[in-house]
């Protein structure tokens, strides 16, 4: 079970300290990777964790769920540019946003090829599958060339 607990979140950066000391936790994180902006739930079914990723704001194509060695990991990004000129071509008014946060998971006991995930009003939904105790248990005959 302690598997899907996700990896924690690092700021470990003696400016990151000495941000958080002066201005506290909540004002630091909005600069310090927004530690909140990606509120995670993990439930187990028995035969299945469900992890639930809160991402208000951001549009599908800005959420990606990745598999490497054996590590889950959930990206929201986004891009954004507004700008307003006046008549000569001259900004009146001109701003640029990034955003990005991420959560991962250690897969140890998921049957990788087997996960789904679907989209819907701000909740990324993934379905992760354990592997079961006969696949644990089976013996898989390597061929010797």
């Amino acid at each position: 079970m302690y598997n899907m607990i996700p990896y924690a979140m690092r700021h470990d950066t003696v400016a990151g300290d000495l941000a958080r000391a002066f201005f506290g936790g909540d004002f630091a994180s909005g600069f310090l990777g927004a530690e909140r902006s990606m509120q995670v739930d993990v439930r187990d079914e028995g035969d299945r964790y469900v992890v639930q990723a809160d991402v208000p704001g951001f549009a599908k194509e800005e959420l990606h769920a990745d598999v490497k060695d054996g590590v889950l990991t959930i990206t929201a990004e986004r891009k954004q540019s507004e700008e307003a000129r006046d008549d000569k071509g001259k900004y009146l008014y001109r701003e640029r946003r990034y955003g990005k946060a991420s959560r991962s998971f250690n897969l140890d006991g998921i049957r990788e090829e087997a996960i789904t995930a679907r989209f819907e009003n701000g909740v990324l939904t993934l379905d992760l599958p354990k592997v079961q105790e006969a696949e644990k248990d089976a013996v898989r005959t390597i061929a010797i060339d």
